[in-house]
């Protein structure tokens, strides 16, 4: 006759197992989630020795972004480095100046410069306007006929925007930032610049093609209109 402690005791040791079982994944689980808040106290305790307590979140993945760049180009860095208006004046400050010096870092970053300038990329030379635009060079003269030729190619982009009642590339030009860049850092050079600012005085006269999409067509007729009178006013004087 078989004894029922023959059938309990594997039971119960089954049980008893399963029990250690789910107790360790408990354990486990309350571990890590104690890991994961001390992880995230430490790492907010590294932002606000870092950054302060109130800093915005632009301005903290900003600079979290520039402090780990490590890419062979800096390319990625010139949309940091521009003025920008619409964010608060001192965190725009302190990025732009951590980017400069990140870009300055690099021992060639002026033929980088040239290079991102002579590349047919209206975005690239749309932060690259807006970098010279809030940064000196330090040899102009080399960047004389590389500007020259970023000039035909935003005037080319201009033309079709104006032309394409659906194209609003116009406003990726940034041809204010052009003229200022001109009339701060090659003054001396406006005779190398005025046949390629006169095509692009040309281009931007052309009646524009009827905006399709009524919510983006005041923008562009304003961003057109000044565009038109920064680079009136620039030939007027040079």
């Amino acid at each position: 006759r078989v004894s029922p402690h023959f059938y309990k005791t594997p039971m119960a040791i089954a049980f008893g197992l399963a029990v250690l079982l789910v107790l360790g994944i408990w354990f486990g689980w309350v571990r890590r989630q104690i890991e994961h808040k001390i992880a995230v106290r430490e790492a907010r305790q590294e932002e606000i020795r870092k950054y302060g307590g109130d800093r915005s979140w632009y301005f903290k993945t900003s600079m979290d972004f520039i402090n780990a760049h490590n890419d062979t180009t800096i390319t990625r860095l010139l949309s940091y480095a521009v003025i920008d208006k619409d964010r608060d004046k001192g965190e725009n400050d302190e990025i732009r100046l951590a980017a400069l010096a990140k870009i300055k870092s690099y021992e060639h970053w002026e033929t980088n410069l040239i290079q991102i300038l002579e590349r047919k990329d209206i975005g690239d030379i749309f932060n690259a306007y807006g970098f010279l635009e809030a940064t000196a060079l330090e040899h102009p003269e080399k960047f004389i006929i590389p500007i020259k030729n970023s000039i035909s190619y935003v005037t080319a982009v201009a033309h079709e925007s104006i032309k394409n009642p659906d194209n609003f590339f116009l406003g990726s030009t940034n041809i204010s930032a052009l003229c200022h860049i001109l009339e701060a850092q090659f003054k001396g050079d406006a005779a190398e610049f005025r046949p390629n600012m006169i095509s692009l005085q040309q281009v931007l006269d052309i009646p524009p093609a009827k905006r399709s999409d009524k919510k983006y067509a005041q923008g562009f007729d304003e961003i057109l209109q000044q565009f038109r009178l920064d680079v009136k006013n620039w030939l007027q004087v040079n």
